[in-house]
């Protein structure tokens, strides 16, 4: 992958909703105007042709602003927007084409009048690079330099966008998109989504984390299989949207972009909500649980569903455990039984070699007839499943304006919450699934603990750039050793938590 891809293209951004923010994008939008009064405008509805302009500059400031803002490895490729000029990337329909929803012509003037104003610094893409890539210079960058990070809120994204149905082509293997069908269900689904995200968009999500230790993270843990679809955090990305699998709507079905989502579990025992201590509630063992439900067979609650007949297994602390749960998860969703260990796991495991590990897997769960179950696609069923009740438990929680974290089956809610979400996740799977199951409780911890539980894992790579934090950090600050983090809330407490 050249440097060119890295960018997130500008429409994939948040758009801010703040007064002051809007008010310094039109005031772009309204120059801009003056500048072009000289250009044809026959046929063309002016007030239509201004609020176009306006949201396209706004949609523009807030991806250069939330992208310069992006905490992770290699910021200097990655906080930038990538901006495409050419006209086939662009629709003027909310549609299923995954192009910019807008016009070309007025983007591409936009872009081309902020480089003559010396407010971007451009790095031109082509069909082999992909697209333009651009920052902001001069006057433009010193304001949103001034800002720094600090919480703002954010608009709606599009109904049309909440639900995405994906395919896949069976020849190239290549992910699109395709239409989503409209029933009462989606309906019901789209306002559901719309409540969830409205609240919250409400709330503030940061990290209680000091400077140091944030410029400690690392871009991936593999125990938690995270979805790779960014490498940093954009704490503006709190809002999601559902995506389903092989092009029908009862298939995947699971949520994501929120920046909670792309962060290692310990990190997320760090997650405050609106500045109060937050735990993990996750359902153990959960698709393997589905499937025994779907199948009538129970299973005891104590069982550990990742225990493949050791006769030394130790539970919880058993070293083997991780290893399998990820050779579990992974096996569902690998309906060609493709998928290996490394020869170091297998001689922890000790098992001679990948066949004799799966022949065991298959082994310990043949009431359920897991074979066939896996490769017959059990594993986006059983997505569906846990999605539906992750819907559920998420809408339930914002209709009284409290916010629920999802990470697939896991739970991120206020500490204080636990007991009735515990009782809630097991009444909903119960409801959903036709079967019952247990659910294992993280709790948070302080800045002070990071990283203690983890002592064998390689921290290496450093996540936040030098750029980053020392953009408005110094040695000074009034703050203190947690500035970066601080600002970001008291920005929220003070301008937006009466709201």
């Amino acid at each position: 992958m050249t440097k060119y891809h890295q960018g997130r293209r500008f429409d994939w951004e948040p758009i801010l909703d703040d007064d002051s923010f809007n008010s310094y994008s039109l005031s772009f939008s309204s120059q801009y105007l003056k500048d072009q009064t000289s250009s044809s405008s026959r046929g063309v509805n002016q007030e239509k042709k201004q609020a176009q302009i306006e949201q396209i500059f706004l949609q523009i400031l807030s991806a250069l602003y939330t992208s310069s803002n992006h905490i992770g490895e290699q910021s200097d490729n990655n906080n930038c927007t990538a901006i495409p000029r050419t006209r086939r990337a662009y629709t003027t329909k909310q549609d299923s084409s995954e192009r910019v929803f807008g016009s070309h012509s007025y983007t591409v003037s936009i872009i081309d009048w902020l480089l003559s104003k010396n407010m971007l610094v451009e790095q031109l893409g082509n069909e082999i690079k992909g697209y333009s890539r651009y920052r902001a210079s001069g006057q433009l960058k010193a304001y949103l330099e001034g800002l720094g990070l600090i919480w703002m809120p954010l608009k709606p994204i599009a109904r049309e966008q909440l639900i995405i149905v994906r395919d896949k082509d069976p020849k190239t293997k290549n992910s699109f998109r395709v239409p989503l069908i409209s029933n009462d269900k989606i309906e019901e689904e789209l306002d559901q989504l719309e409540t969830i995200n409205a609240c919250l968009r409400r709330h503030c999500f940061s990290l209680n984390l000091s400077n140091d230790n944030l410029r400690q993270l690392v871009t991936t843990d593999n125990d938690d299989e995270l979805d790779s679809q960014s490498t940093d955090i954009n704490f503006y990305q709190t809002q999601i949207v559902r995506i389903y699998a092989r092009g029908q709507t009862n298939k995947g079905g699971r949520f994501y972009r929120g920046w909670w989502q792309h962060v290692p579990s310990d990190v997320r025992r760090h997650i405050l909500i609106d500045g109060n201590k937050t735990l993990e509630i996750d359902y153990s063992g959960m698709s393997m649980r589905l499937l025994y439900a779907s199948e009538g067979v129970e299973l005891d609650l104590d069982a550990d569903v990742y225990n493949l007949g050791f006769d030394d297994w130790m539970g919880d602390k058993d070293p083997r455990r991780s290893i399998i749960k990820t050779y579990v998860n992974a096996v569902f969703n690998d309906e060609n039984e493709t998928y290996r260990v490394s020869p170091k796991d297998l001689q922890l495991l000790g098992v001679n070699n990948q066949q004799e590990l799966r022949d065991k897997l298959y082994t310990a769960h043949d009431r359920v007839n897991l074979r066939d179950r896996v490769t017959s696609g059990w594993g986006l069923e059983s997505q569906y499943l846990d999605s539906e009740i992750a819907l559920q438990l998420m809408y339930q929680f914002a209709i009284h304006d409290d916010p629920l974290l999802p990470v697939h089956d896991s739970f991120i809610t206020k500490k204080g919450n636990e007991l009735y979400l515990q009782q809630l996740m097991l009444d909903t799977f119960e409801r959903v699934a036709k079967g019952k199951t247990r659910v294992d409780v993280t709790t948070s911890l302080p800045n002070e603990g990071f990283r203690e539980i983890d002592g064998n894992k390689d921290y290496s790579k450093t996540y936040v750039g030098q750029e980053i934090l020392d953009k408005y950090i110094t040695n000074k600050d009034p703050l203190g050793e947690y500035s970066f983090m601080n600002r970001y809330l008291e920005s929220w407490k003070k301008d937006y938590s009466s709201k």
